[in-house]
């Protein structure tokens, strides 16, 4: 079993914990009402709810850490973990010269004269294929999606 693996069993032992630790909790609160908050059983759930969503997070950024590195090795296993862990990229748009779209701006779209970064971002997204412009750099950027669902071995 490989270290991403392992971490994702870890990762799903500790979603597990959190959403009993929720349940619990939203059980506690359908008994217990306005008393609720004076309730040591509910203060218990709640810290120990807390901790495991901090848990969670912590771990989901070490499988989103390791899975972007894994991926950045060989940059094509988009896939990883037997399925739990996608890599998807997503195309991040700046402007590299902004007095060249702001002359490109004047003469051929005059919207955007306030020099609306995200509308030039948009629009030169929408016409990198044809019409490239060159003030404005297209890049991907990876980003690791975990399962919400993670089918592993226990």
């Amino acid at each position: 079993m490989d270290e991403l693996t392992t971490k994702l069993i870890e990762l799903k032992k500790a979603r597990d914990k959190y959403e009993a630790e929720r349940k619990t909790r939203q059980e506690l609160i359908e008994l217990f009402d306005e008393r609720l908050h004076a309730n040591t059983d509910y203060i218990r759930s709640t810290q120990e709810m807390e901790l495991a969503k901090a848990i969670v997070d912590q771990i989901e950024s070490e499988v989103k850490s390791q899975s972007l590195e894994i991926f950045a090795a060989d940059n094509t296993n988009k896939k990883l973990a037997g399925g739990n862990v996608t890599i998807k990229e997503f195309t991040k748009t700046s402007i590299t010269d902004r007095e060249a779209a702001r002359e490109w701006a004047t003469r051929e779209a005059p919207q955007f004269i306030v020099l609306d970064d995200k509308g030039i971002e948009k629009h030169a997204k929408a016409v990198a294929d044809t019409v490239p412009l060159p003030f404005v750099e297209i890049t991907k950027e990876p980003q690791a999606q975990i399962a919400s669902k993670l089918e592993l071995p226990e």
